[in-house]
């Protein structure tokens, strides 16, 4: 399995658990149920997530 398979954009995050991306930035940006630099991680102006993230924050897919 490739590694990157198990990293999102918020884009992507948004649209595969059906939440808005406003309230995953708002949720990455609070750090309560996502750690930063564990879970998820700016990049530029991307965030990203870990599948292993969302699947505990908002269950499978």
């Amino acid at each position: 399995m490739n590694i990157l398979d198990e990293v999102l954009t918020i884009a992507e995050a948004s649209e595969m658990y059906g939440k808005d991306t406003s309230t995953l930035r708002r949720n990455f940006d609070r750090g309560a149920s996502f750690k930063h630099g564990v879970d998820v991680r700016k990049a530029g102006r991307v965030w990203l997530v870990t599948k292993a993230a969302m699947e505990r924050e908002y269950g499978n897919n």
